[in-house]
């Protein structure tokens, strides 16, 4: 079972998924497929989550410098696993991007140490 409580529903636990097709369409709520009915970003981002996924990777699923213990310039310790979990490999990158508007400052250093995936960051704007 998968934990975070950024993602709308009933209940704050999800999956396990056999997949990551299941687990995006989980996140779609249950939108399968594209239809002239839908509007075209939802459409959009059907496809995007049909394509062919790498495997999924262990994440912490928020990191953010409210997290990460540090003494001076070494990092000491990362703390508040509870959402950490196997997920798609731009998960890292778009969960540590959710951050408190007033963290700023960790806004533009992500990209120093994560992968970015901008177009995947997108895509969880219209989740």
């Amino acid at each position: 079972m998968l934990w975070d409580c950024r993602l709308p529903g009933k209940s704050l636990t999800f999956g396990p998924f056999d997949s990551i097709g299941s687990f995006h369409q989980y996140l779609r709520g249950g939108i399968k497929s594209q239809s002239s009915e839908y509007p075209v970003a939802i459409n959009e981002l059907v496809q995007l989550h049909s394509r062919e996924w790498p495997p999924p990777v262990f994440t912490h699923g928020d990191l953010s410098s409210l997290n990460i213990l540090a003494e001076g310039d070494t990092i000491t310790g990362i703390v508040d696993w509870e959402t950490a979990g196997w997920y798609p490999q731009y998960w890292g990158y778009t969960t540590a991007c959710q951050v408190n508007f007033r963290n700023a400052f960790w806004r533009a250093e992500i990209e120093k140490f994560l992968e970015p995936w901008p177009e995947e960051l997108e895509m969880e704007k219209l989740e």
